[in-house]
């Protein structure tokens, strides 16, 4: 799976996103190619204006989703000052724009899935972990197979990295249950995804 910047499309994922961290991080926003036109530039959503001018008076192009900085319920993000073109966040899950050599900012928020040609993971209730091969864009209507691969019981999360080095995202599951982390490694072959059987590690 493709990891990038987050994008934050919704308050609900904004968040669902931003309560994983506790610094301010970037994300996957900037207005680089035009000022004032802010995009996702990160992700499915490449491409996206969803916000257009400064605070004093840009607003949201679309319908699309922001969530700028404000003080006594009005804005003051995005300003621009000293030429800022990059998205960042902060723990209260606003967000800011800062100039990309910026030193207050050494964190950021990756996810996955959704890109073209990933596979599509979900953690189901029976411990397993749910597989779907996707060799197509992600919206087609084509179905698609699906495998089941078991995990410790209570799975609550869902990494994919490449941990053997061999280019191939690994998949780590964490399980509460079973007080464990399950690692499936990633045995793909061009033009179909599969994963080897669990390997668990007990947590202290």
């Amino acid at each position: 799976m493709q990891g990038y910047l987050a994008t934050f499309t919704s308050a609900e994922e904004n968040a669902f996103g931003l309560d994983k961290v506790n610094k301010p991080g970037w994300m996957g926003a900037n207005d680089v190619a035009q000022e004032g036109v802010w995009r996702w530039v990160t992700g499915p959503e490449a491409g996206t204006q969803f916000w257009q001018g400064t605070y004093l008076s840009g607003f949201s192009v679309g319908g699309n989703y922001a969530n700028w900085n404000t003080r006594d319920g009005s804005l003051i993000q995005p300003d621009n000052y000293g030429n800022e073109d990059y998205g960042q966040f902060y723990t209260t899950g606003k967000w800011n724009d800062l100039p990309n050599y910026s030193s207050f900012i050494t964190g950021y928020l990756v996810e996955y899935g959704g890109m073209p040609n990933d596979p599509i993971l979900q953690l189901a209730a029976a411990a397993t972990v749910e597989v779907l091969n996707s060799s197509v864009n992600l919206n087609s209507t084509s179905l698609f197979s699906k495998a089941d691969y078991a995990t410790g019981s209570e799975p609550v999360s869902l990494n994919a990295e490449d941990l053997d080095g061999d280019g191939k995202r690994d998949l780590v599951v964490a399980n509460t249950g079973s007080g464990s982390l399950s690692i499936l490694r990633n045995t793909s072959v061009a033009g179909s995804v599969s994963f080897a059987s669990k390997v668990d590690i007990s947590l202290p």
